[in-house]
């Protein structure tokens, strides 16, 4: 069994909790690539559970919000640092 099987992924069996950080499941292992990718691959998963449903996502905490709103942002930022870092 390979170490990246071992690792958690992004999305937990805990509703509403997610990981972010290069121990996770992602291509970048242990590097300050593969944290910043995991965060990405983190944003994505909440924005995906918000829109499968979004009232799940309703009794979360002002800050949660924000937490939220900021994961599509690193996601955005993500995408950029994906279509430079391919690019050289």
């Amino acid at each position: 069994m390979s170490s990246c099987a071992r690792r958690p992924s992004q999305k937990t069996p805990i509703s509403n909790f997610y990981l972010a950080g290069d121990y996770t499941k992602q291509k970048y292992l242990a590097s300050m690539e593969g944290a910043v990718y995991s965060g990405k691959l983190a944003a994505e998963k909440i924005i995906d559970d918000y829109a499968a449903n979004p009232a799940a996502f309703k009794s979360l905490s002002q800050p949660a919000l924000a937490a939220a709103s900021l994961a599509a942002s690193v996601t955005a930022a993500a995408e950029i640092v994906d279509k430079s870092s391919s690019s050289l």
